[in-house]
């Protein structure tokens, strides 16, 4: 796999590895390009017993070093341990946290943002952190996604200034976003879609293929991954054709999205269609945060306090 000057090498055996290595430095030799022996490093999958010694790889003369955590475009691995993105995960929603603080610290020079421009900036620059590689790792652990849950509720819950007594479900049916889960599994169907529509010949479309073919054996594989995401959505969805084609998935993605509006209006008892609220567009912030606290039923009479 080659992503601009970064080159990825699988192989199934130390002896096939070497001969691959043995090939990429001659070819680079032939190109006139050096391998950098200080960013490339070997990654074994899986548990190694301690009575095994760990074979040596080298780079033309230079032998490369055995890493237990490396980064390839932008995804953290972590090879030996049973949860191999956790680290990454974790380090997606520190990322997103601290992206949400500088945008709510950007208030103490522009003054009180409006809901509408928060949604915006969230958009822009949580968001894209919240599902960082949601494609390639699904939805299977609750525990990896809970982390990320709780990120986009604290940033909701600070933009409408409301506090954490605040109905959860109200933060999505109020501002018109989706519940990350849920748009991480709508995330992951696109790019579904996106390999089924390749052609047969493509190494992707070849490797659905593969992961398929896994699938149906009973074995571990990223097609699983993909059914038990859609197991673990908070509402009944029904599963994934195993065997659906491009259209399919466009018609389950839609009734995904269909079936999660009606999960989130459900919870309230409202017919009313998830979007931005009229209210929130006011202009006097302080006016805007007494209207939300009506609203979630966060205001500090008694008819709520004596409930907390």
């Amino acid at each position: 796999l080659t992503q601009a000057d970064d080159i990825l090498l699988f192989s199934l055996s130390a002896a096939g590895l070497q001969v691959k290595l043995n090939a990429l430095t001659s070819w680079c030799s032939k190109n006139f390009i050096t391998v950098n022996k200080l960013k490339t490093v070997i990654l074994i999958f899986g548990v190694i017993p301690a009575s095994v010694i760990a074979p040596n790889f080298y780079v033309g003369v230079y032998k490369l070093s055995i890493s237990e955590e490396e980064r390839y475009v932008g995804v953290t691995v972590q090879p030996g341990l049973a949860r191999p993105f956790k680290v990454h995960l974790e380090k997606k929603a520190s990322t997103a946290r601290y992206s949400g603080h500088c945008i709510f610290a950007i208030q103490d020079k522009t003054g009180r943002l409006m809901s509408m421009q928060l949604k915006l900036l969230y958009n822009a620059r949580v968001d894209c952190h919240l599902t960082h590689a949601c494609e390639v790792v699904p939805d299977t652990i609750n525990a990896h996604v809970k982390d990320l849950e709780k990120i986009q509720e604290w940033f909701i819950r600070w933009s409408l200034h409301v506090g954490k007594k605040a109905p959860r479900i109200a933060l999505y049916t109020e501002t018109g976003l989706i519940p990350l889960r849920v748009r991480r599994l709508l995330l992951l169907m696109c790019y579904l879609q996106y390999l089924l529509n390749l052609k047969d010949h493509h190494y992707t479309h070849l490797a659905l293929t593969s992961s398929r073919s896994l699938y149906f054996a009973g074995k571990s594989s990223w097609y699983g991954d993909v059914q038990t995401a859609c197991e673990r959505l908070p509402f009944y969805v029904r599963p994934v054709p195993v065997l659906a084609d491009a259209t399919e998935i466009a018609v389950y993605m839609a009734e995904v999205e269909k079936v999660a509006e009606m999960w989130l209006l459900r919870q309230l008892n409202r017919p009313l269609p998830l979007k931005m609220r009229t209210y929130l567009t006011c202009t006097v912030s302080k006016y805007r945060d007494a209207l939300a606290s009506v609203v979630f039923s966060t205001h500090k009479l008694a008819v709520e306090r004596l409930r907390w």
